[in-house]
């Protein structure tokens, strides 16, 4: 199963990070969608990058 997401990005200190929701004023959220590591390093992900794409589940 795929959804839509967008989001602000944060690093994490274990070189993922996730997305975080501005109208939520980037609290954390239980539902707040991942960026695996590996993402982070093809793409050059810096903290308060705005992403959109689609994830899934898992």
């Amino acid at each position: 199963m795929t959804q839509s997401v967008c989001g602000v990005f944060k690093p994490l200190k274990n070189g993922s990070g996730v997305l975080r929701d501005p109208a939520s004023s980037f609290r954390r959220q239980p539902d707040e969608v991942m960026v695996p590591q590996a993402l982070v390093g093809r793409y050059g992900l810096v903290s308060g990058a705005t992403l959109a794409g689609t994830a899934r589940a898992g």
